[in-house]
């Protein structure tokens, strides 16, 4: 259970969200059909093809990295891998 006043939880970023305006059709079956009255705007067909897209946009970015135990000495190691894609 969160004890936590309202007043001391942390402000939240604004977000600027999408445009929405959804038609509702109910059918006599009980079924809810929901559908977007705005077109659909293009999209990448996978995942793979937009990391592809933001590693040409930006191959300085760093993509993954991972950061093991610190060791018995407490110090850690970070390992950084910048883009993988090659560039011509």
């Amino acid at each position: 259970m969160n004890t936590t006043p309202a007043s001391t939880k942390p402000p939240f970023r604004k977000m600027d969200w999408l445009p929405r305006d959804i038609a509702v059709e109910r059918r006599p079956d009980g079924v809810i059909v929901l559908k977007s009255r705005f077109a659909l705007q293009p999209y990448e067909r996978h995942l793979p093809a937009l990391l592809a897209k933001w590693a040409a946009e930006r191959p300085d970015r760093i993509w993954l990295a991972s950061a093991p135990a610190p060791s018995a000495s407490g110090a850690g190691c970070r390992t950084a891998r910048p883009s993988t894609r090659s560039t011509p």
